[in-house]
């Protein structure tokens, strides 16, 4: 069990899925020091998920950085979406330190950082504290505010009525598709022949009208994880129409894609386009196509079973 502790801290137990989920990530790594570091980093955020879970805070773990196998090979981010309020960060610092390295690439575009020591031969994490901001490398940790203060940083974005709520929550985590164009890749996605290392595919055809991206995606918290990889590709038939491809294809080196899940284009509002939804029976991969013009949003949700994730776009 989980428990408050007098000085306010909250420990939570490492359990042998949170090890294992761990060792899995770290896997394929040659350098000591990363494979440590995304270790640690996939253990804090593993903890701080916990505790947003008990206060019934909703997460959205699959939209996070370093859950993506790419994002966490580049970059040293131990990053938790909150639902509708924006980016935690989630430092991990060794038993009996006085400061934490907070590094420069998250000093920007985060609601706070909550510091959590990581104590394995316990077998247990304990958030220590929250602060706001951070504009340098080293943190003291005497200089931490209270898990109250955090609780205060997530409460959600004010409820706004109807179509204008819905198009907040869609401009969040915009991915727009124009600067692809310009190869610029955001939100963990990549030029598809990054993804598709020695597959006989391209990030760009030769005409320079047609741009392809893919980014990995893990559903849920299973192991062993099920991950997909999902395809846009876009060509520009003129000015103002553009013909959007999908397609998803199965992860783990697997052949098919697990039966039940399913590939669904959301118009503006987030509501299911009826037309465009397909549902793997031992199907290799899925596909769905459209057309658009420039300034058009819609979003993609990839589900299996009680798990799914939405990626937002603008055309």
């Amino acid at each position: 069990m989980s428990y408050l502790t007098e000085s306010v801290t909250f420990t939570v137990p490492l359990t042998s899925d949170a090890y294992q989920l761990a060792k899995h990530y770290s896997q394929g790594q040659k350098d000591l020091q990363k494979i440590q570091q995304i270790r640690l980093n996939t253990l804090a955020v593993y903890a701080v998920n916990f505790y947003c879970n008990c206060l019934e805070i909703e997460t959205e773990l699959d939209n996070s950085y370093n859950w993506n196998p790419g994002s966490r090979t580049l970059m040293n981010v131990a990053e938790l979406q909150i639902k509708d309020v924006g980016k935690l960060e989630c430092l991990p610092v060794l038993p009996d330190a006085k400061v934490c390295y907070v590094p420069p690439e998250v000093w920007d575009d985060r609601i706070g950082y909550v510091m959590v020591q990581i104590d394995e031969e316990a077998w247990e994490a304990k958030l220590l504290g929250f602060v706001a901001k951070v504009t340098k490398e080293e943190f003291s940790l005497s200089q931490l505010g209270s898990l109250e203060d955090l609780i205060d940083s997530l409460e959600p974005l004010p409820v706004i009525s109807g179509l204008k709520n819905a198009i907040l929550g869609l401009e969040q985590g915009l991915v727009r598709l124009n600067q692809w164009f310009d190869d610029f890749f955001d939100g963990g996605w990549q030029p598809e022949e990054l993804v598709f290392a020695g597959a006989v595919r391209s990030a760009r055809s030769a005409d320079e009208s047609e741009v392809n991206a893919a980014k990995v995606i893990r559903l849920g918290m299973q192991m062993p994880e099920q991950t997909v990889t999902l395809i846009v590709r876009q060509r520009k038939l003129s000015e103002q129409e553009i013909d959007i491809r999908l397609r998803l294809y199965p992860g783990n080196d697997s052949l098919y894609l697990a039966d039940g899940v399913k590939l669904t284009v959301l118009n503006e509002f987030g509501e299911p386009i009826p037309t465009l939804e397909a549902e793997a029976r031992a199907d290799n991969w899925l596909q769905l196509q459209f057309t658009g013009s420039p300034g058009d949003k819609f979003s993609i949700r990839v589900t299996l079973a009680a798990d799914s994730i939405t990626e937002n776009f603008v055309i």
